[in-house]
């Protein structure tokens, strides 16, 4: 029945504007170009660094470089579907409970979704398991390096399906490691 439509449709259209508009019409929709596929969050915050879109320091700019770079290598990959995993975790289950953001979801920033996707989303292709264990991140001070790490934490305290788990926060004093700990905490409750 739709078909049938669709057919009558047409016909009224070339009876109106005739068969020559009609087939120049078809011939520019087969000449259009696809719209290119939206890149990973990830991907898209690497090539705008290394485009110099956003404006980075060198080791930054290097990280993103090694980043597209080894999108190509054959013994390990990134887990699109993994890093998105671990990118959703934040604004899902974690809510700000202090300052400007407070009662708001956590949404990642651009590089911290770029942090957090290339912790989780790099796999080693020979058993799956994740390419880096252990990560160093620099960020001025009010960047929610803190806020950051408690989120991490609690990720792989309750999806890293390993028995046991522990996860620790280490700091120069007992009482700037507590933060963390307060902000995991805290973000557990408010969940």
């Amino acid at each position: 029945m739709e078909n049938d439509a669709l057919w009558e449709y047409w016909n009224i259209v070339r009876m109106v504007f005739g068969d020559t508009y009609v087939e120049a019409y078809w011939k520019s929709v087969m000449k259009r170009k696809p719209k290119p596929k939206p890149l990973h969050p990830v991907n898209q915050y690497a090539t705008d660094i290394v485009k110099g879109n956003i404006p980075a320091n060198k080791w930054t700019r290097l990280a993103c470089q090694r980043h597209l770079k080894e999108l190509r290598r054959k013994d390990i990959n990134f887990d699109v579907s993994a890093a998105d995993h671990a990118i959703l975790f934040f604004p899902e289950f974690l809510i700000f409970y202090e300052g400007d953001f407070s009662d708001q979801p956590f949404n990642l920033t651009p590089n911290q979704q770029f942090i957090i996707g290339s912790i989780f989303g790099w796999k080693r292709k020979k058993d799956g398991f994740r390419r880096f264990r252990t990560a160093f991140i620099i960020q001025g001070k009010g960047n929610g390096k803190t806020p950051l790490a408690a989120g991490v934490g609690l990720y792989c305290l309750v999806f890293d399906n390993e028995p046991g788990c522990d996860v620790y926060s280490a700091a120069t004093t007992k009482e700037q490691a507590g933060i963390t700990f307060r902000d995991a905490r805290i973000f557990a409750e408010k969940s």
